[in-house]
């Protein structure tokens, strides 16, 4: 969304809107603001660096709001203004929206041609948006929304790609933040289902997931410092597994098998000058008796 905002055209589209909507502000002050922002936009990529010449400066404070802006000046002018009162309602995110589409026969005879209307309006810029066609249920960022007999109901939506990966419970973190973690999944999950039995259903899901997971220690952890020299994560793994198969072959008896069957690789930053040179705990001296 961003990179698909031409500069000068966005400029113009939100000095237009601050001057219609906002007349205490100062638009010419604000929009050469944005111009000199958006023409000295120089970022790094490894040990290169790059000058920017088209769309929203990525990386930039005032991005997201640049491009909410530069998106409602439109939807305020050309959409929720009265053009279409086949809209009863139109919430956007930055680039996620959401809309209820009235059906009613009375409202004109051809609703066809109200639908490519809305679309051509919506997308009467530079940004190229694709709707969905209109129907009882929808997803919206990570809600899955239905209409039946009048009532909306709404359930948690996960990407088919989601692999619920998650802190283990023997990371170093404070039992707080791994209590935390867990209270906050399944708080998500009652908030977001607006019917009991399915949020009772996601819990059972998740912690029938976490039992199965855990049912076996069959994980070892691998806790290295990063280094560019390193064996490549593959690499190890591929030891690893060698590793394992040798010692079944050597050990033959099932007795004595090795039940661990994956391994997990974590790096961490090795120590610079500052965690050398300056200490972040207290030491005490032990007194001479």
């Amino acid at each position: 969304m961003y990179t698909n905002i031409p500069i000068w055209e966005g400029i113009q589209t939100i000095k237009k809107y601050i001057t219609r909507s906002h007349p205490d502000l100062n638009a010419d002050l604000i929009a050469e603001a944005l111009n000199i922002v958006m023409r000295n936009k120089i970022f790094q990529f490894g040990d290169t660096h790059w000058y920017q010449t088209k769309g929203t400066a990525m990386g930039a404070a005032m991005a997201p709001p640049y491009a909410s802006i530069y998106a409602a000046a439109n939807e305020e002018e050309k959409i929720v203004s009265g053009n279409h009162p086949r809209i009863l309602m139109l919430r956007r995110f930055i680039d996620d929206g959401i809309g209820i589409w009235n059906t009613d026969a009375t409202i004109s005879t051809n609703p066809t041609t109200d639908w490519e209307s809305f679309l051509s309006d919506l997308n009467s810029t530079a940004l190229e948006w694709v709707p969905t066609t209109p129907s009882k249920s929808a997803t919206f960022m990570d809600l899955i929304i239905n209409l039946s007999n009048g009532t909306l109901s709404t359930r948690l939506y996960e990407k088919p790609n989601n692999h619920h990966l998650y802190i283990p419970s023997l990371s170093a973190h404070p039992p707080g933040v791994l209590k935390g973690l867990v209270f906050g999944q399944f708080r998500r999950f009652q908030r977001y289902n607006s019917l009991f039995q399915a949020a009772l259903d996601r819990v059972n899901a998740t912690t029938t997931s976490e039992k199965e997971k855990n049912s076996t220690n069959d994980n070892v952890f691998l806790h290295v410092s990063y280094h560019p020299s390193n064996l490549p994560t593959q690499r190890l793994h591929r030891i690893f597994d060698n590793s394992v198969k040798n010692l079944h072959r050597h050990l033959g008896n099932n007795r004595h098998r090795i039940t661990i069957s994956r391994s997990l690789i974590a790096h961490h930053r090795p120590k610079n000058l500052r965690n050398m040179l300056m200490s972040s705990t207290l030491r005490y001296e032990k007194e001479k008796m």
